[in-house]
């Protein structure tokens, strides 16, 4: 389906019409977002969570949680140890992933195509499909990180 476009200025205003229906300058923008939303990858986010999701909960593993991937022998990943370990003694949960480990398989299949697991420390949300590689500079700001997760 073909979609018609046009737009004019007039007395300094935007007007634009999309398929027949005009438009003007101040809700361009909304419609503009709401089209890509609605017609974009926007359309497709969920079933993305649907597939990880549904891949963590048939592994065992818990979908509501930060993904934490570290090795041991990596220094800044010691140091964000202590801060996962704080952190979970408030009020999150952390799904530990050891490059090493047996999870780290079924970690990277369920993120297939998502997140590309290259570098560690890797922190990555599965609700929302964020991810921070490398070390944070505060506790605070692994926190603020968190919270982006679950809003």
């Amino acid at each position: 389906m073909s979609k018609t476009v046009g737009a004019n200025e007039t007395q300094g205003k935007l007007e634009t019409t999309i398929n027949g229906e005009d438009i003007h300058s101040e809700n361009l923008s909304n419609n503009i977002s709401n089209n890509i939303s609605n017609n974009g990858y926007e359309k497709y986010k969920p079933n993305l969570q649907s597939k990880i999701t549904s891949c963590l909960e048939e592994n065992g593993l818990p979908t509501e949680s930060i993904i934490f991937i570290y090795s041991d022998s990596c220094p800044h990943c010691t140091k964000m140890k202590p801060w996962v370990e704080e952190l979970e003694g408030k009020k999150y949960q952390f799904l530990w992933v050891s490059v090493n480990g047996d999870k780290i398989q079924t970690i990277s299949k369920c993120l297939e195509g998502i997140v590309e697991l290259r570098y560690v420390p890797d922190f990555i949300c599965p609700l929302t499909e964020k991810n921070k590689v490398g070390a944070f500079t505060s506790i605070e700001e692994m926190e603020n990180f968190i919270e982006e997760c679950f809003r």
